[in-house]
């Protein structure tokens, strides 16, 4: 029978004292822990264990400080743990901020995802939230045991937005190889320049519309996210444009890019005045589902929200 472990922690040698106390305080909250110096034993070839170290954890804390984004082994160890979370579509990386570190600093695969601050004075903020942490890793460590989450249902930012940027478009549907290398560069057109010729009415007043999910989306994911979100979307509605496809295909790619766009940017707004978070509960051919979730309860109690 595999061993496994509630929570695995992720963090720089240098940062080592901090990593101590987590870990002590988790496992006197009843909590299994999986640690580098703990759970290594001398001979044991070390990427394998802290493979199967996190592949059998429920939970990933990632101590993020200036030191730990400049290690290879915790951004290393990060990769696997963002890939593991988008290939089960669970909430899994949990990260805990502490020194002196922007958040502008955050991997991409993080940015947006809901932290833990233990900055410019740990030891105040941690007793004040470590039982906090206690719990929050519980909570998750439940959810995957008991399966709660399920794969139908993703946070938007981050966990919806990381399958996008994490998506590898390979054009297998595509009959011309020349069309297929021309399809990266033709989703950024799409993005940036069709999307300007969509009308549709502002979606908050005068405050918010197409235009603006867009210019807010692009601000947090650049060029290269604009890309893979299209890219996502033409293999998830099935698009081949050296197969040909008629109009109503076509409007469907674009009605998906901008159903993404404007959840989005009502994201981005119900957080701002209301303190809510959404989720995605499908996203295929047919359409988007959507829940409205308290973004400050760690309990992710529901309000039904339909698109």
């Amino acid at each position: 029978m595999k061993e496994e472990w509630d929570v695995f922690i992720s963090y720089s040698s240098q940062d080592e004292v901090f990593a101590n106390q987590i870990a002590l305080d988790l496992k006197s909250s009843g909590l299994t822990v999986w640690k580098d110096t703990s759970e290594i034993v001398p001979g044991e070839r070390l990427r394998e264990s802290i493979e199967t170290g996190i592949r059998n954890s429920k939970v990933f804390i990632i101590i993020v400080s200036a030191r730990s984004l400049n290690s290879r082994w915790v951004l290393n160890e990060l990769d696997a743990a963002m890939l593991s979370e988008v290939t089960k579509r669970m909430n899994f990386v949990l990260p805990i901020l502490i020194g002196r570190i922007d958040p502008d600093r955050l991997p991409t695969d993080i940015v947006g995802k809901r932290f833990i601050d233990l900055r410019y004075n740990f030891r105040r903020k941690y007793l004040l939230n470590r039982m906090i942490i206690a719990k929050t890793v519980r909570i998750l460590a439940d959810q995957k045991s008991s399966g709660k989450t399920g794969k139908n249902k993703l946070h938007l930012v981050p966990d919806f937005l990381n399958r996008i940027l994490a998506h590898r478009y390979d054009g297998h549907r595509e009959k011309s190889d020349a069309v297929k290398t021309k399809i990266p560069e033709m989703a950024e057109y799409l993005f940036n320049e069709v999307i300007d010729k969509i009308q549709v009415e502002q979606v908050f007043g005068d405050e918010m519309g197409i235009k603006e999910c867009r210019d807010l989306f692009l601000a947090r994911y650049g060029n290269h996210g604009a890309r893979q979100l299209v890219l996502f979307v033409i293999d998830e509605v099935g698009l081949s444009f050296s197969g040909g496809f008629n109009g109503d295909e076509f409007d469907k790619l674009l009605n998906s890019i901008w159903i993404i766009l404007f959840f989005f940017g009502l994201r981005e707004q119900l957080g701002k005045e209301q303190g809510l978070d959404l989720a995605v509960k499908t996203m295929n051919g047919s359409g988007l589902g959507v829940e409205v979730v308290l973004a400050d309860d760690p309990l992710g109690k529901e309000k039904e929200a339909s698109s």
